[in-house]
């Protein structure tokens, strides 16, 4: 896990960074004591609802495999249940729990737990492809209802127990002794077994990959090079479509491409926006272009280079540094004016912008730019005020900005060799604060150290560019996460442009090689699964949330919502989009027909990008 050092002073020296790194490496090794707790909470998450754990006997801790754990988990779980009152029960349920017990410690001994090799997240497996069944599923066979485990495993196979609807498995439980509690806390998860490390996209890229874009269908690739996965050609952007362990390219490019480098993608009604440095062929306009899922075609007349792209309230924004023709003027931003086909300028910086966010009509643009003969790298821009500063700038070169935990982030460049220093700020009270300091060596092929993108998924923040870091514990190359899961940082040998966190992966797009050792083969885009502790419901905030009803559901559900939700979409456990769904209110009745029975992800989405999952349940 990354320990970063928070701190908001400006003045460090090396025995004071070294006392920091002591004192949070200490801080890693007492937080937690019981480790064995800690992992079995990982197993399954009931164990944080027991109130009778105080005489359990844990075990010492040991790197064991996660069978070994799930062993572990169902053997504690089985003491416990044993030793639990049962004065409540009736003669034959008592002597049903005890031989079910007895059934439950053949069970862990065997150690026929299901396998997870399908699905990139830790979930419940009732019973898996190889016919092995999970323990709540096991003690339903060995009772003699052999067929209730296959009707659930059939209907709801990657269900936990609470979400289960099923009248023949409370009936089972009656009869048994057991609440339906204590088979959710038997009942284990079972983790994606492989590594999570450096996963390449086929052969990649033969250039640098800037962009990466969620075009729904798939994942857009954009940057400066010629070819993909080895021989298809590309043109500066291609189309992949993920897989649980890479990706497969299409392999027709998009619309034949553009000739140059291409920065920044979105879409309008539907249709992929590309923005750059780079002409259409066949075509007299630049730097701006709109694909309409056949050709490529002009969008308008910008002079310049585009590097970002945003969609806001079925409207288009442009950032980067140019003009737009018609004003033979420096701009650097501009909106897209549908009916009469234009750029319209929106004036007032100097210099360039790098990039573009917004939330409920603000926007914020960051860059290297000048307002009003003032230098800064940050500014806010709403339809009414205009341009406003901030009462206290970011210091450095803004690269990105996003939102993550109910607050705005911005990363920077140009930081100093071989110095504590910082690249990521937080904004407070209108003022934008130093939120990271991390210790950076020299780095590769001259470049000074720079964050060059942020991207958010539930709890974490990944953050890439060109710098080689230091912990105190672990060297970073080019790329780290922050808080949340513990998850392995991609390394590489070269600089990380962009990050996309893309149904249950994480995929880094940049100039580089290899990972940072020389041994695998990259060339400029890898994939990261995202290993979690569930199946995937992200809420990105705690502005963004709803609810479903009924779920477990059959053919129909209403979703109600509290951040002005314009669209729903459903998507089954491997990522797939199953339909997409207009939300007009705030409590809205959906037809969900022709659902095979099983788990779905249903994500709703707002005008200013705000978003949130749930999980939904089909019987």
């Amino acid at each position: 896990m990354s320990v970063l050092i928070n701190c908001f002073s400006k003045v460090y020296n090396m025995k004071t960074v070294s006392t920091l790194l002591l004192l949070l490496v200490s801080i890693a090794t007492y937080a937690t004591p019981n480790k064995v707790y800690d992992k079995l909470c990982e197993v399954n998450k009931c164990w944080q609802e027991q109130t009778d754990l105080s005489n359990i006997q844990y075990p010492e801790y040991a790197n064991k495999s996660d069978r070994e754990w799930i062993r572990t988990h169902l053997q504690l779980v089985e003491t416990v249940l044993r030793s639990r009152s049962t004065a409540h029960l009736g003669a034959s349920q008592k002597k049903n729990r005890l031989n079910t017990l007895n059934r439950l410690n053949e069970y862990w001994h065997g150690g026929s737990f299901p396998i997870n090799d399908e699905y990139a997240y830790r979930t419940p497996i009732f019973i898996d492809k190889y016919d092995n069944f999970c323990a709540v599923g096991y003690l339903v066979k060995a009772t003699g209802h052999e067929d209730v485990s296959r009707m659930i495993a059939s209907k709801t196979n990657l269900a936990y127990v609470r979400e289960m609807n099923y009248p023949e498995l409370f009936a089972w439980a009656d009869e048994y002794g057991f609440t339906v509690d204590e088979l959710a806390w038997i009942q284990p998860s079972y983790p994606w077994p492989y590594e999570a490390n450096e996963i390449p996209i086929g052969k990649g890229t033969d250039g640098v990959v800037y962009k990466l874009f969620n075009y729904g269908i798939g994942v857009v690739v954009a940057g400066n090079f010629n070819m993909v996965d080895g021989n298809m050609s590309a043109n500066n952007i291609a189309l992949f479509y993920p897989t649980v362990n890479g990706g497969l390219w299409d392999k027709d490019s998009i619309g034949g491409g553009v000739d140059g480098t291409v920065y920044a993608l979105s879409t309008h009604k539907g249709e992929l926006v590309i923005g750059g440095a780079f002409n259409i062929p066949g075509k007299s306009s630049s730097n701006i272009a709109i694909w309409n899922g056949a050709s490529i075609n002009s969008m308008g007349c910008i002079n310049g280079t585009v590097y970002d792209l945003i969609e806001h309230g079925g409207d288009v924004y442009a950032v980067g540094d140019f003009d737009v023709c018609a004003a033979l003027a420096e701009v650097n931003f501009a909106k897209w004016n549908d009916s009469n086909q234009l750029w319209q300028q929106i004036p007032g910086l100097e210099g360039h912008v790098n990039t573009i966010m917004a939330i409920s009509g603000t926007f914020y643009l960051g860059g290297n730019f000048k307002y009003q003969n003032d230098s800064l790298h940050i500014i806010k821009w709403t339809e009414k005020n205009g341009f406003e500063k901030f009462d206290k700038d970011v210091e450095k070169e803004v690269t990105d900005i996003v939102y993550y935990k109910n607050q705005l982030f911005a990363s920077a460049k140009n930081a100093n060799k071989n110095t504590l220093d910082c690249l990521l700020y937080s904004l407070q009270n209108n003022e934008w604060n130093e939120y990271l300091h991390t210790y950076f060596f020299d780095t590769t092929n001259g470049l000074q150290p720079s964050y060059n993108a942020l991207a958010v998924d539930n709890d974490i923040m990944y953050v890439g560019g060109h710098f080689l870091a230091s912990t105190g514990q672990d060297a970073l190359h080019n790329s780290f996460s922050i808080d949340g899961r513990a998850i392995p940082d991609v390394n590489t040998d070269g600089s990380i442009h962009d990050i996309l966190v893309y149904k249950n992966q994480v995929f880094f797009g940049g100039d580089f090689k290899y990972d940072h050792t020389g041994k695998k083969t990259l060339n400029s885009i890898c994939t990261r699964t995202i290993e979690r502790v569930s199946v995937p419901i992200v809420k990105n905030n705690t502005v963004a949330q709803f609810s479903i009803h009924p779920n477990p559901a059959n053919y129909a559900i209403t979703v109600e919502n509290n951040f002005g939700a314009t669209e729903m979409r459903l998507y089954n456990l491997n990522g797939q989009l199953i339909t997409t769904q207009k939300i007009r209110t705030q409590k809205q009745n959906i037809y969900v027909p022709d659902l095979s029975a099983g788990i779905y992800i249903v994500e709703l989405r707002n005008k200013d990008g705000l978003s949130a999952t749930e999980r939904l349940t089909v019987n």
